[in-house]
């Protein structure tokens, strides 16, 4: 089966979440998988569809370091997107290799990302059965990994989050680049001092990058190109790329102006 590619692009996070959701709308209407690759500009801090926004996110932290905040369709918690290639995969829930199961989904579609490191020369792991959900974790994202996970060099490099709907299945992630400790806890909020010396010292022990394993860091198309490349071998299907046509771009405006813009979806409690 051949799977829709939209080509690589960079947008700001309105954009891309609404371009997101557009995928699984059309997953669901043309009963095949969507996949894509893109950058945020500029940065962005974007918590989980459950977090509360008013305990997660320090807006003047935010507003000194030029950083956007937004609230994703999915779970999960909070990512700060700035040195990473994100990716979002949208496919029907009948999809006939897709497992049963939210877990075995998850390390189903990690599978391809694996590959995709792979490609690039880097040795990445699932993060052993050991970790488990719920332990020690705080709002960030990468302060523990979930059995489903990638590690390379015993670190969590790669983030993602899922949600079901109408459906079908959106899943998107961040492949770490780069991580800037200090900057994520700039943007985040916490009640008191204590937690965020916490979430540091978790942080600073469990979130890694690709940085130290790729020297030079390859460009945006390359880092894409493997990453695809991972998914064609692990899923034995081919990526056509078709580019967004003008009436899509207009359905992803809609979704940005009308929802992703708006305080009553970002700032709902």
């Amino acid at each position: 089966m051949n799977w829709r590619l939209i080509p690589r692009a960079t947008g700001d996070a309105a954009w891309n979440m609404a371009a997101d959701e557009y995928m699984a709308e059309e997953a669901k209407q043309e009963s095949r998988p969507v996949l894509r690759f893109y950058r945020w500009d500029p940065p962005a801090l974007s918590i989980g569809y459950f977090q509360k926004f008013s305990r997660e996110v320090n807006e003047e932290g935010c507003r000194e370091l030029g950083i956007q905040w937004i609230r994703r369709p999915t779970g999960g918690r909070a990512v700060l997107h700035e040195h990473e290639i994100t990716y979002c995969l949208a496919l029907p829930l009948d999809y006939p290799q897709l497992p049963q199961g939210v877990t075995n989904s998850y390390r189903w579609l990690s599978a391809g990302l694996l590959q995709g490191l792979k490609e690039l020369g880097v040795e990445a792991e699932f993060a052993p059965v050991s970790h488990q959900a719920g332990r020690g974790k705080t709002a960030a994202c990468f302060d523990s990994p979930s059995r489903y996970e990638l590690l390379v060099g015993g670190r969590k490099v790669v983030g993602s989050a899922q949600v079901r709907r109408d459906g079908v299945l959106l899943q998107h992630g961040s492949v770490l680049l780069d991580f800037d400790l200090e900057r994520l806890l700039q943007v985040m909020r916490f009640s008191n001092e204590r937690r965020r010396d916490v979430t540091r010292r978790l942080l600073a022990g469990k979130a890694g990058s690709l940085k130290p394993f790729l020297d030079p860091m390859p460009g945006f198309d390359t880092l894409a190109s493997s990453l695809a490349a991972g998914f064609e071998d692990s899923y034995q299907m081919t990526l056509t790329e078709i580019p967004l046509s003008h009436h899509e771009k207009g359905r992803i405006e809609c979704l940005r102006r009308e929802k992703y813009q708006t305080e009553q979806w970002n700032r709902r409690s």
